[in-house]
C-alpha cells in the first residue's frame, strides 16, 4: 500500500511539472518561472506526504528566488547585499534549527 501511495504522490508532482511547463511555454516566463514550478511540485509532494512544515519551507525558498530576482533587476539592489543577506539568513536557520533540537547528550 505505501509503494501506491509512494506512486500517486510522485504522479501528482509529475502532472503538476507538466503543468506548470505547460504554462511556462505559453508564457515564455522561463527564468525563473521554472523555479516556481519546482517549488510547488516539491512542496505539494512534501504536503502530501503529511510534512506540512517541509512543504511550507520548500514552497518559501522556491519562491524567494524569482522575488529576489525581480527585486534585484527592478529595484536596483545590489548583488553583494543580496548574496550577504541570504548567507546571514541561511546561516542564521541553521543556527536557529540546531539551538531548537535540544541537547544532544
Amino acid at each position: 500500500m505505501a509503494e501506491v501511495m509512494g506512486r500517486e504522490r510522485s504522479g501528482v508532482a509529475g502532472g503538476l511539472i507538466l503543468i506548470g511547463i505547460g504554462i511556462l511555454l505559453m508564457t515564455g516566463w522561463w527564468w525563473p518561472g521554472v523555479m516556481v514550478v519546482i517549488g510547488v511540485a516539491l512542496a505539494t509532494e512534501r504536503w502530501l506526504s503529511g510534512r506540512a512544515r517541509e512543504a511550507f519551507v520548500m514552497l518559501a525558498i522556491f519562491l524567494a528566488i524569482p522575488v529576489a530576482i525581480w527585486s534585484m533587476t527592478n529595484l536596483d539592489i545590489p548583488w553583494i547585499w543580496v548574496i550577504a543577506l541570504t548567507l546571514i539568513g541561511l546561516g542564521a536557520a541553521s543556527f536557529l534549527k540546531a539551538m531548537s533540537s535540544g541537547p544532544r547528550g
